[in-house]
């Protein structure tokens, strides 16, 4: 009689994943907060456009970057627990998926800021 083992919902798939998103996430957040009074009018966010003004935006747009971080981590924690039964290593992907996302979303943050500031 092979009982199948009960796993809760709210478990992450990966909490090393998991609690580096979180990490990374609450960095993000903590770094806007800390310098948003000291923030230029304009800063240079939008690096695909051609050279000037157009590369130049608000400062509150600084906060798509953890908004991004905190959609891939809601959504791709959610897909993989959907699949975590079925498909282990797909779910797996998933989740460090989202934390390679936050990294990569993390560190242009920490560049605009290192720059203007």
């Amino acid at each position: 009689m092979d009982e199948e083992k009960k796993v809760s919902p709210f478990r992450p798939v990966s909490l090393w994943a998991f609690f580096g998103n979180l990490i990374i996430l609450v960095l993000g957040v903590f770094l806007l907060f800390w310098h948003q009074q000291s923030l230029p009018p304009k800063i240079p966010l939008w690096f695909s456009q051609p050279w000037g003004e157009s590369r130049l935006s608000d400062p509150a747009f600084l906060w798509l970057l953890p908004l991004l971080i905190a959609f891939f981590l809601v959504v791709n924690n959610g897909w993989a627990k959907f699949l975590e039964k079925n498909h282990p290593q797909l779910a797996l992907l998933l989740v460090w998926t989202s934390f390679l996302i936050a990294i990569v979303c993390f560190f242009p943050l920490y560049r605009i800021i290192l720059a203007v500031i």
